[in-house]
């Protein structure tokens, strides 16, 4: 009779366990079917503002190339809230958000702009030719993966680059001294 018993508990444990694995696997599925889906509606949002949305599959980024298009300031806010599901959701980690990379040379963005990508966990910036002022290197101080800006041609001053560079050491703002900021 014991040997009964323990053959019953014993099943019961097991198909326990196989329902608390499926639950897991449809978890995972429906997390990256809701990322693809999130993705799918930012990759849409950015076309029709004339440029691209891909993932970079070496450092694991998400890459927002939007040089030389019309987009603007608020427009960037209205993609900036379609790319925040992407930060987390298809992350290896949930520690780990992944991160972003912007392209916006020779737009006219600004400073509310940068406001609204120092939302997400930013990689690099590319900032060349826009409206940005020192605001927009003060609203990037709590990025801690941001490697590098670009900001040629832009109304960033040359104290503005040195007060980044002394709270934010590991980015790289590249800067020459022809037509070096004021």
């Amino acid at each position: 009779m014991a040997a009964i018993w323990f053959m019953r508990l014993s099943a019961a444990i097991c198909l326990s366990a196989i329902a608390a694995v499926l639950v897991l696997l449809a978890r995972d599925w429906h997390r990256e079917a809701a990322n693809d889906a999130a993705l799918s509606v930012a990759q849409l949002h950015v076309e029709s503002l004339g440029g691209t949305l891909y993932r970079d599959e070496g450092d694991d980024d998400y890459i927002v190339w939007l040089p030389n298009s019309t987009v603007s300031d608020s427009q960037i806010a209205e993609l900036v809230v379609l790319l925040r599901p992407l930060a987390t959701g298809s992350s290896p980690s949930p520690d780990v958000p992944r991160a972003f990379a912007f392209n916006l040379d020779g737009t006219q963005v600004g400073d509310q702009s940068v406001l609204a990508i120092s939302t997400l966990p930013v990689a690099w910036l590319s900032l060349n030719g826009t409206l940005i002022t020192d605001q927009s290197l003060l609203h990037l101080r709590d990025q801690r993966r941001l490697s590098i800006v670009t900001i040629s041609g832009t109304k960033v001053t040359r104290p503005g680059i040195n007060a980044m560079r002394d709270s934010m050491p590991q980015v790289w703002i590249p800067v020459s001294d022809r037509g070096a900021p004021r």
